[in-house]
């Protein structure tokens, strides 16, 4: 490096001016703001947590007030009425049995098969139910005109359905081949059986009284 009068410098008088140079403002300025940054992010965090902290609260608060309107409408919606029970004393009604009592002799001599034996007992109540089925369907503005031979093989049907079980009643009549059950489509087509399944009745029901609360009722011989 040359001087300024054209004498070339020695290595420790250059060393010696490049100490006497000030450091460059660049590097302060780095510095400096380096501090400045982490004053801001120190004063950015202080805000962030005093956010999150009053936006909790916030939430605390709101939960606090729906949990108070959830446990006032379960209260309200869903709180246990107040029955006050009292025993009433029911009469039981004893029907009066006008039958012969005792062993009976002779009666079944004559029967051979189990159909035979369940006809013997449903004679004595099979014309009531014809009679108040179709008494009903009348009532109803309907034309039944259901017969003995019907009836029984209604009942029939119903006792097949009930070891012979289907997802619906209606696939006793399917003409798919894993659905269909021939006896049952021979006996009666599924219309009229839906039509006697409709209008089946053991009693005429405009004489059953209106404060009755017996549920069972229509289903018990009453005359």
């Amino acid at each position: 490096m040359a001087g300024v009068h054209g004498r070339f410098l020695t290595e420790n008088q250059i060393a010696s001016i490049l100490e006497e140079i000030p450091i460059d403002n660049a590097q302060y300025t780095d510095i400096e703001s380096e501090d400045e940054d982490e004053e801001v992010m120190t004063s950015l965090n202080d805000e962030d947590q005093f956010l999150i902290e009053f936006l909790n609260q916030i939430q605390e608060e709101e939960n606090e007030e729906t949990n108070i309107l959830l446990e006032n409408f379960r209260s309200t919606v869903f709180e246990e009425p107040l029955r006050k029970w009292k025993k009433v004393e029911k009469p039981t009604v004893v029907s009066q049995f006008d039958s012969v009592e005792g062993p009976v002799t002779g009666f079944f001599e004559d029967m051979e098969t189990p159909t035979q034996f369940f006809e013997s007992y449903m004679e004595a109540i099979m014309e009531g139910i014809i009679f108040h089925s179709n008494l009903y369907a009348a009532q109803k503005n309907k034309t039944l005109n259901l017969q003995k031979s019907e009836l029984l093989a209604f009942i029939g049907i119903k006792f097949c359905m009930a070891f012979h079980q289907l997802p619906s009643y209606r696939y006793y009549w399917s003409i798919t081949e894993d659905l269909a059950v021939p006896v049952v489509s021979k006996a009666m087509s599924r219309n009229r059986f839906d039509l006697i399944l409709r209008f089946l009745h053991v009693n005429d029901i405009s004489k059953i009284p209106e404060n009755n609360k017996d549920r069972l009722l229509k289903n018990v011989p009453y005359d």
